[in-house]
């Protein structure tokens, strides 16, 4: 693509690339592969987030929410406890967004679960449930953020940015009752 003036904004253009290398690659429109090319000297980066919630419609909205966010794509989704274990191991996500309340296994059971297999793996739990004992205890066990299903877009992608770059997230009402 051409490249032109932006006015001192960041941009990301996109290139065509190598169709069969499905781990760097991200899906455009009407299946053609695309990657992010270089903006201003440094490599735009994608978010790789899986998306574990029992509810298709919640995980449908989620995937919508943070997609509308152009340095985030899902690689994956979850409806039950094995499948996040499956996702965990078969994928190469920065991220995972995962919901207490499961099949098979619970959300606190996941994130000890996840930390073993992939330590290195975000994990923000999304929940209806706000509970401080829960809460305290998905953190202690190692999430690095949490989220209300409540949350506004605006919270979501701050939080996926936030863990994503090594920090902590908790709502500001969550994190006044935790302290």
């Amino acid at each position: 693509f051409p490249s032109h003036d932006t006015g001192g904004l960041d941009v990301v253009q996109w290139k065509a690339i190598d169709v069969s290398d499905e781990q760097q690659n991200v899906q455009g429109f009407h299946g053609i592969k695309l990657s992010p090319t270089f903006a201003r000297g440094r490599r735009i980066t994608l978010e790789g987030v899986i998306v574990a919630d029992d509810h298709a419609l919640f995980r449908a909205g989620f995937i919508q929410t943070l997609e509308s966010n152009n340095s985030v794509r899902v690689i994956a989704e979850a409806a039950s406890g094995n499948q996040v274990i499956d996702s965990v191991k078969n994928t190469d996500a920065e991220i995972i967004s995962l919901d207490l309340s499961m099949p098979e296994k619970s959300g606190i059971d996941l994130i000890k679960i996840i930390k073993e297999i992939a330590p290195r793996l975000n994990i923000l739990v999304v929940s209806m449930h706000d509970e401080m004992s829960l809460i305290k205890l998905a953190i202690k066990n190692g999430a690095a953020g949490f989220l209300t299903k409540n949350a506004s877009p605006e919270d979501v992608h701050t939080a996926i940015h936030t863990i994503n770059k090594g920090g902590k997230y908790l709502p500001h009402d969550i994190a006044e009752k935790i302290s």
